[in-house]
């Protein structure tokens, strides 16, 4: 009874655990119907209804235990669902399923090439049982059936083999339609019906003296090329860079393929790549929400680029697309990372106005949009890994508008979670400078410089320095940073003018030129002359 009970257990923990796992009722009842015939005993059905006879209540249990499956795979977990069936009706769908049991048949006899994944323009889904490609699957898979029957009163060995492989496969030929087309795994538990079978085919061969030797040879040459594909294909999985790289030349109409690429390409800040690879995704499959997003992100990412770099027509063009894909992808799955886009397209909208001289108005409506969108986005994300993120960027909204104390408060919520990320370290001591707390100011810059020195937070301790009276302090830290960021005219422009406070005229004069030689802005070189005059350098007024 204990290891009855441990089997239940294992057998729910299986179902929960892998889908397949259904299916074990069906091979414990095939098992039963030929495990004496392949032993050369009576058996059969004889030995099947006896078998059941006697444990009925076991086969009742294991059963119900497997429908129970059937239903929380169905209707209950999500990641299992799909909208309508495959091919847009029934006769295309089950069509399907022959093309896909001849598809894993092949696979077995010749594994290459080997994918991982299967959605888009890499699996074709039939047309309908009037399609040659499906009739011929038809046909393959009714010879298979009459030779398993055949081989069942001949060669019991080889029947249960080939039935084992059939029953095994059943929940994943989409006879019950779901989420993954088909998958090169789905291979794991039939393939025990295809070993059991070759292995009792080559030990028939080796018994007989005339076809040990070629049988030998044949198991030892497909020994080693299954081996070097297993080698061979353990290289693609090193990464999912690899892995991802490995499935676009194996199909290159893969959806997935396009849509990992994509994200990769995002994070390692290719972003025209990331672009391409995106667009390519949402050709091969317009239904889905994640191509949407993801363009929602890339084209945000362009667009903050292009502002950076002052080209604001660019800006504007990136910035309007990501807000229109951010949309759509909202329309059609709500989800905290989208909103997340769309928010920081409209943050950086606002940035755009602002450098445009478009009026406060203009620059306020954007922010709260991007201040709803945010919240809307932490109100979905409660309780998720990304809450933080969400919060941070809540608070950069407000310390873009000037609102400073709630920008801290924020920032606090979230500051310690995200203790890898500099900027987050950077922005809570530029709030911290702002409400005057320098010290906490000084702590939270010196994180974010011990993780990722940067320019704004030298010059934000500098100045958290400065304001506690240590002028030399400050200025040692502008020093370093010039060596770090040489030639770098926000860090000279701040150098010029701590040495024009102590009346070193000389030196401040000297870092003042170097700032207006390197200036990025009309306005920046307004504030560069504007001292130059109060050092007294020649002709420091002049237009530039």
């Amino acid at each position: 009874p204990a290891l009855l009970v441990l089997a239940f257990l294992l057998f729910v923990l299986g179902v929960l655990s892998k889908e397949v796992a259904l299916v074990f009722p069906g091979l414990m009842l095939l098992t039963d119907l030929y495990r004496n015939r392949i032993r050369g005993k009576a058996g059969g059905l004889g030995n099947l209804a006896a078998s059941v006879r006697r444990f009925w209540w076991l086969y009742l249990v294991l059963v119900a235990l497997a429908a129970a499956g059937v239903l929380y795979s169905v209707e209950v977990l999500e990641a299992s669902r799909i909208e309508g069936v495959w091919g847009d009706s029934w006769t295309a769908n089950w069509g399907t399923s022959f093309k896909l049991f001849q598809h894993y048949l092949l696979l077995v006899v010749f594994p290459y090439p080997l994918r991982a994944d299967y959605l888009g323009e890499v699996f074709p889904v039939s047309a309908g049982f009037g399609e040659p490609a499906t009739l011929l699957a038809v046909l393959l898979a009714a010879a298979y059936g009459a030779a398993a029957v055949w081989a069942s009163r001949r060669q019991p060995a080889v029947s249960f083999g080939m039935l084992w492989f059939a029953l095994a496969l059943l929940p994943v030929l989409q006879l019950i339609p779901f989420h993954e087309l088909a998958a090169d795994h789905f291979l794991y538990l039939p393939l025990v019906g295809a070993a059991f079978l070759v292995g009792f085919a080559m030990d028939a061969l080796v018994r007989s003296r005339r076809w040990k030797t070629p049988a030998t040879v044949t198991v030892g040459i497909l020994c080693a090329l299954y081996a070097a594909v297993s080698f061979d294909r353990n290289r693609d999985w090193k990464d999912k860079e690899s892995l991802w790289t490995a499935t676009l030349e194996a199909a290159p109409g893969s959806y997935r393929a396009h849509c990992n690429l994509g994200g990769i390409a995002q994070q390692q800040r290719d972003l025209e790549r990331a672009l391409r690879l995106t667009q390519r995704c949402l050709e091969l499959d317009p239904s889905r929400t994640l191509p949407y997003s993801n363009l929602g992100g890339i084209h945000r990412d362009l667009g903050s680029q292009a502002l950076a770099a002052g080209r604001l027509e660019e800006a504007e063009e990136h910035l309007d697309q990501a807000v229109e894909y951010s949309l759509t992808a909202l329309r059609m799955e709500d989800s905290p990372w989208t909103r997340s886009n769309l928010a920081d397209a409209y943050k950086d909208l606002a940035l755009l106005a602002q450098r445009r001289v478009e009026g406060g108005r203009e620059v306020s409506r954007l922010r709260r949009l991007a201040a709803d969108e945010f919240e809307r986005a932490i109100a979905r994300a409660q309780g998720s890994e990304v809450l933080p993120v969400l919060i941070y960027k809540l608070g950069a909204v407000y310390l873009d508008a000037g609102n400073y104390p709630k920008a801290l408060e924020l920032f606090l919520q979230c500051v310690d979670s995200l203790r890898g990320w500099p900027l987050a370290q950077a922005a809570t001591g530029f709030a911290f400078l702002q409400v005057g707390e320098y010290e906490q100011s000084i702590e939270y810059f010196g994180r974010a410089l011990r993780m990722q020195p940067s320019v704004d937070a030298y010059v934000g301790l500098a100045h958290a320095q400065e304001s506690l009276g240590r002028t030399a302090a400050a200025r040692e830290t502008l020093a370093s940073a010039l060596q770090l960021f040489p030639a770098n005219p926000e860090i000279l422009y701040h150098l010029g003018r701590l040495h024009l406070e102590t009346g070193e005229l000389q030196q401040a004069r000297s870092y003042l030129l170097l700032a207006l030689q390197a200036s990025p802005s009309a306005g920046f070189s307004q504030s560069v002359r504007l001292l130059l005059e109060k050092s007294g350098a020649p002709g420091a007024g002049g237009s530039g």
